[in-house]
């Protein structure tokens, strides 16, 4: 799961390497959070549940993912699954290298998972000033759990 401060993106996957949905869902609180993980869960049950840390300087926004990350753990505990969370580097260096940006590891998703191939937003340079495509949080879902399962501990069931 890729958790940002008003949304979130999603991927259920199985092992080994199964798709089985993807993605984007909006929350204004914290609070919403149970709205959001609530139906998820009833519908996959999954057996744990992948986060990215996100390191950021906005000390607002740091504040809000601490809230977010707490409310979701919250949530995930009330139905006995565990949170594991993960970096973004070790994420990238899962995936292929460090050198990869997130559209290049958009691309080697969609080789791996071609019916994601549709939800990559048009392809040019994004300039820093302009917002990432709103389904960037479902490719950055996918290389979440695609990197905890390449790498998974031996306790996640199924490996």
């Amino acid at each position: 799961m890729e958790l940002r401060f008003r949304r979130c993106g999603f991927a259920a996957m199985e092992v080994p390497r199964e798709l089985l949905d993807t993605g984007v869902r909006t929350f204004r609180s914290a609070a919403e959070i149970a709205g959001v993980l609530g139906p998820l869960v009833k519908l996959f049950a999954p057996s744990v549940i992948v986060i990215k840390v996100a390191a950021h300087h906005d000390k607002r926004y740091r504040d809000g993912m601490v809230a977010n990350v707490r409310r979701l753990r919250q949530e995930a505990s009330a139905h006995s699954i565990p949170v594991d969370r993960i970096s973004a580097d070790w994420v990238r260096s899962a995936l292929g290298g460090s050198a990869m940006n997130k559209e290049q590891i958009a691309r080697m998703l969609i080789r791996t998972f071609p019916a994601l191939g549709w939800k990559l937003p048009p392809t040019r340079e994004r300039k820093p000033w302009v917002s990432e495509g709103w389904n960037m949080a479902i490719f950055d879902a996918v290389a979440i759990g695609l990197a905890y399962l390449e790498n998974a501990p031996v306790d996640v069931p199924g490996c």
